[in-house]
């Protein structure tokens, strides 16, 4: 959303309850009797007002969503605070995955998180390299249909405690370039931070073609969102930051490289 556009809802918000606010105290203070159904087409012309002006902002709706959703959503067994996936490409033909999560525990004795990943280079269960960066985390993995799960086992914490999770898929390697040029991440349990960051440390790739689309569900292939994103070519990377991304939503960054 554009903040021109942010700061009008806000200050559009904030009218409606200040008019609201003065409405029912000069009514009062002066004694004015409205009836229930007066009041009721009051409310619902406010409520029709709102929605058009919604309407007519960017990404209006998905903004008032993704608030409702993160609120409503519970009986996770941990909050994800943060999800940071990072998608390097060491070279055309070479390229790994690292995950970062910061997770808060809901119960007393979280001990387990759980994840999938898949590429889009065909890959057999073998072939996949698979390592916790933390020395006191082991990970498991298994195959589940096309996806590729995997399990990091921690100490036990209580309800309220934080950890730091991280693992790296290497070892992916693409030497016909059978791999597309995206990167994606959905949502399973409820999360407060996504950070997408695809990062290019050869110099001698240049994506073009950047766009950030949002998907309603992982299957489909229409967005519901999507932005044209720029290239950092000071940090040689793509990065994209959503808040209170939505359970079962996509979320995915995608582009081509300059021809050389």
């Amino acid at each position: 959303m554009k903040d021109s556009n942010l700061f009008a809802y806000i200050g559009f918000v904030s009218a409606i309850f200040t008019i609201g606010d003065f409405t029912y105290k000069f009514i009062k203070n002066n004694q004015f009797y409205i009836s229930k159904s007066t009041f009721f087409f009051i409310i619902i012309f406010i409520v029709s007002f709102t929605i058009y002006f919604l309407l007519k902002l960017d990404k209006g709706f998905y903004i008032i969503k993704k608030e409702l959703c993160y609120f409503f959503r519970n009986g996770d067994s941990y909050i994800t605070k943060e999800k940071e996936c990072i998608y390097k490409f060491i070279s055309r033909t070479e390229m790994s995955n690292t995950k970062n999560y910061k997770i808060i525990s809901k119960i007393r004795d979280l001990n387990r998180y759980s994840d999938q990943f898949k590429w889009s280079k065909e890959q057999q269960l073998e072939d996949i390299k698979i390592r916790s960066n933390k020395e006191e985390h082991n990970i498991s993995l298994k195959r589940d249909q096309n996806w590729f799960c995997y399990d990091i086992e921690f100490e036990t914490v209580r309800k309220g405690a934080e950890v730091d999770l991280s693992v790296t898929i290497h070892n992916l390697k693409d030497p016909k370039k059978e791999s597309l040029l995206f990167f994606s991440s959905g949502i399973r349990e409820k999360t407060k931070r996504l950070i997408l960051t695809v990062l290019f440390p050869d110099t001698s790739l240049k994506p073009i073609n950047i766009k950030y689309q949002i998907f309603d569900n992982y299957v489909t292939n229409c967005p519901i969102i999507e932005e044209k994103l720029n290239f950092n070519i000071h940090e040689r990377k793509i990065q994209i930051i959503e808040n209170k991304p939505i359970f079962g939503y996509k979320y995915l960054i995608k582009w081509d490289f300059e021809e050389s």
